[in-house]
């Protein structure tokens, strides 16, 4: 079992020793109205097949662009994907994705400033900005864990391992 892997089990033991299931709803949409369609379904295919390799349970509510997901751990594990996605193409102005992730029943009390998270080039290559790491655009799941560890707060990262 790789590092990554063993500190995301770790996160969620923790959380399971509290009896604290995250629920929460994953929701992409684009902020130029109009566009987006075709990037917001790639991104949800990459985050299904990504939770799909983490076994974290989730369900699609295909017309609304959420992914609704259930587990131990889930908010400190998933709340440094939460930002905009910007996808680059040819001749065009960038398109940029949010992505956001709330917790069900639970009202937001302030607006949350997002940063950029990651860029998205001509589907050529994929840059995440937290890490400085490119890679192909079609990254595989296994790939994407590095991204989900380096969204992972410091504070939570320090009592892993």
């Amino acid at each position: 079992m790789s590092y990554m892997k063993t500190a995301f089990l770790q996160l969620t033991t923790k959380s399971f020793k509290k009896g604290k299931i995250d629920e929460l709803e994953m929701r992409f949409h684009s902020y130029i109205e109009g566009m987006g369609a075709p990037q917001i379904s790639f991104l949800i295919t990459k985050y299904k097949a990504l939770l799909e390799e983490m076994e974290i349970s989730f369900k699609e509510v295909k017309n609304e662009n959420v992914l609704i997901l259930e587990g131990y751990g889930l908010q400190d594990l998933l709340q440094g994907e939460k930002g905009i996605h910007l996808f680059y193409q040819t001749y065009q102005n960038p398109i940029p994705i949010g992505l956001t992730l709330n917790e069900i029943g639970k009202v937001k009390k302030k607006q949350e400033i997002l940063t950029t998270v990651r860029l998205y080039n001509q589907q050529n290559t994929l840059t995440d900005l937290r890490t400085g790491f490119t890679n192909d655009f079609n990254l595989t799941a296994t790939e994407f864990l590095p991204l989900i560890y380096a969204g992972i707060s410091l504070k939570v990262r320090k009592n892993l391992l």
